[in-house]
């Protein structure tokens, strides 16, 4: 039985993107339940449970319509997707497409905070993840023109992905450093404070704080992403399912 090529790093995407979302699911009732019962109200508040309910939304339908493709394709001959302008396959890259710069949105809006509310911190990846909203149509675009091979991929689609991909990793690369930064200016500014034992068992926990607040894991993340697609195969299948799931895992968390 032929197989099309990339099916099955698809169905190892397809695998780890269900185990992610599984962790994503459990971050997502903790979150939103702390983010209902805030006793403040106000626009910070409900951009908080927009951002949340409209990641869970985009993120939850790729999930589905992605397993449900895995699923589909046992009924025919060569355990074929569908080609990439199939109503599905556009949906599901369209959910990724919009829940990559939401998220990207919710990291400067991250930023933002961390920094005191200096709007003039965030400028520069406030205009990043804009822009990204352009190249995620671009993509979509792209794979709606591309042909009914579901491994076909053409040098415009190739170029919008790379493109979306790179701003997406410019915006997250930028906001790591500022919120790394700045989480190292403030340990500074209070570790006059801070006993001199206790200063050095907190060095662990310093580095640790800012991997995480930073989402320095998903920033390495599209990295990998970005280095794969430029090479032979079909491994960027696997990390771009992976990366769909990840997200907002990483940056509803924090």
């Amino acid at each position: 039985m032929p197989i099309v090529p990339g099916t099955r790093e698809s169905y190892i995407g397809v695998f780890l993107e269900n185990i992610i979302y599984g962790v994503y699911l459990s971050v997502f009732v903790e979150c939103f339940t702390l983010v209902a019962n805030k006793k403040t109200r106000g626009i910070k508040h409900m951009y908080l449970m927009a951002t949340t309910v409209i990641m869970f939304i985009l993120i939850t339908m790729r999930c589905v319509i992605d397993t449900f493709r895995c699923v589909a394709a046992f009924d025919g001959t060569d355990l074929d997707f569908g080609a990439p302008n199939s109503p599905l396959g556009i949906l599901t890259n369209a959910c990724w497409a919009l829940v990559t710069p939401v998220a990207d949105i919710f990291i400067v809006f991250r930023t933002y905070i961390v920094w005191g509310y200096d709007w003039r911190v965030v400028i520069l990846p406030a205009l990043l993840s804009l822009a990204n909203l352009g190249t995620g149509a671009l993509v979509i675009a792209a794979l709606i023109e591309a042909g009914d091979q579901n491994s076909a991929i053409s040098s415009s689609k190739v170029d919008s992905l790379n493109a979306f991909i790179s701003l997406s990793l410019c915006t997250n690369v930028v906001c790591t450093g500022l919120i790394a930064f700045r989480i190292v200016q403030v340990h500074r500014q209070v570790s006059w404070m801070v006993a001199s034992n206790a200063r050095r068992s907190s060095e662990s926990l310093r580095v640790l704080s800012i991997i995480v607040e930073s989402a320095a894991i998903y920033t390495l993340l599209l990295i990998a992403t970005l280095i794969t697609d430029h090479l032979d195969g079909f491994v960027s299948f696997i990390l771009i399912n992976c990366v769909s799931c990840h997200v907002p895992t990483v940056k509803i968390v924090n």
